[in-house]
């Protein structure tokens, strides 16, 4: 005997020894004109849940033959037709609950999705303006619904993607809300900056925040740092103090401005999190920054010492501007003064653009000069100064001994380091080169 065979044999006599009562309690018929409305609402949605929506609809039919306006029987038949896939009727059964009882959770619930699922479903049958319209109306009710939240994003960018070939600047207000509703969400994130890029559409702030409440706003530490002076060191510091997971806020590394990236920052807002990067203190960094709890470390050094710190990443071909690398074979000599004449006016803005942050955004910085690393004695006081400036009040001096033996090998690596890079210094001409810019960033000297 085949498998099949064996099959087919087992299933004939289950059929046969069914019990009676079985076939009883499936097929059962209930006498609801008996019933309160009270138990016809909890025998219809148990029916419900046991996939027997024939059965559901005929009890909450029950109760709009008592009465036409009933919320619960409405709402009912809204969850019925939700469940078999009928969205039409779901909206319309939904919307006359909403009528009866527009404070009703649930009712909203059943509305927002009924209307969502049928607007993304016109929009998929190419009508878009009425599709639309749906999704709009459902956007308006989704300030009591949140539990809908991802599934309105994702019908959006639905109609976002319908209306790229047909009007892309509406395309972008869709995406634009289906980024904010599922910020998380990196396909829709993704889709927005492409319309962005293609329609060249300024970008909103509120792009990726109008989601986020103020009291939901993450905590976030900003270590931004000239580079290779002892950022490394400073960045093990600042995690292993707040607890802060270590995420990047940048869209890219080595790039001209190391231009602050709001999906970065919108990733995780319960944790929050801490990025070290080369930022400068742009106003479109600044304007982003503003809208986070942020705890800003700058990290600086003398103009010698910083230019030596990024030759030594030109010479031995470490993450460097690509634009430098061509010059990393030259002679020493010849390395440094183009270094020099390449670099120093970003290390310039750096240190200017972030003096006048301060007073223009009113923030209030941990300063550290990488100078300090070479004169103090150990970690300690570099430790005690990081937790007076952010009032650390709760970290232990037990805490602290284990960061520091933590920390012991890193913190040794950069002063030696660093003690080499402190040995430079610029020729007299090169020093006359550097004096001419003073005008242009009069903060940094």
């Amino acid at each position: 005997m085949t498998n099949l065979e064996s099959a087919q044999n087992a299933a004939a006599q289950a059929s046969e020894t069914e019990t009676p009562v079985k076939k009883f309690e499936i097929e059962e018929d209930i006498d609801w004109k008996s019933l309160t409305d009270e138990e016809v609402v909890a025998r219809a949605y148990e029916k419900l849940e046991k996939g027997r929506s024939d059965a559901a609809t005929v009890g909450f039919r029950t109760l709009l033959d008592r009465d036409a306006k009933h919320p619960q029987g409405l709402l009912g038949m809204a969850d019925t037709a939700l469940a078999t896939g009928s969205n039409d009727a779901a909206e319309i059964f939904a919307r006359r609950a909403y009528e009866q009882d527009p404070d009703n959770p649930k009712v909203v619930h059943a509305l927002v999705k009924a209307s969502a699922r049928l607007g993304s479903i016109m929009i998929n049958n190419s009508q878009l303006e009425q599709g639309a319209e749906k999704l709009t109306f459902a956007l308006d009710l989704l300030v009591q619904d949140r539990e809908n939240q991802e599934l309105l994003a994702m019908c959006f960018a639905d109609l976002a993607r319908a209306l790229k070939p047909i009007d892309e600047l509406k395309a972008v207000e869709a995406a634009r809300v289906a980024s904010a509703l599922y910020p998380e969400e990196g396909r829709l994130r993704n889709m927005l900056e492409g319309l962005l890029e293609s329609t060249s559409a300024p970008s909103k702030l509120l792009d990726y925040t109008m989601a986020i409440q103020e009291d939901e706003r993450p905590e976030l530490v900003l270590l931004t740092a000239q580079p290779n002076i002892g950022n490394m060191y400073l960045r093990s510091i600042m995690h292993a103090l707040t607890g802060l997971p270590d995420r990047p806020m940048c869209y890219s590394y080595w790039s001209t401005e190391h231009d602050i990236h709001l999906p970065h920052l919108t990733v995780d807002l319960n944790r929050g999190g801490m990025g070290s990067h080369y930022t400068q203190a742009t106003s479109a960094n600044m304007r982003i920054l503003k809208a986070f709890d942020v705890r800003y470390v700058i990290v600086t050094a003398d103009l010698p010492m910083a230019i030596a710190a990024y030759d030594h990443a030109v010479a031995n071909d470490l993450r460097v501007d690509p634009a430098l690398l061509a010059v990393a074979t030259l002679p020493d000599d010849q390395r440094l003064d183009l270094t020099l004449k390449l670099r120093a006016p970003w290390l310039l803005q750096f240190v200017s653009g972030w003096k006048k942050a301060v007073k223009d955004y009113e923030i209030n910085p941990f300063w550290f000069k990488a100078e300090l690393l070479l004169g103090v004695d150990g970690q300690r006081p570099i430790i005690d100064a990081i937790c007076r400036h952010f009032e650390m009040d709760e970290v232990t001096e037990e805490a602290k001994e284990a960061i520091i033996a933590a920390n012991q090998e890193l913190f040794d690596k950069e002063r030696e380091k660093l003690a080499k890079f402190y040995q430079h210094r610029l020729t007299a001409e090169q020093q006359t080169w550097v004096d001419s810019l003073k005008p242009c960033f009069p903060e940094a000297f």
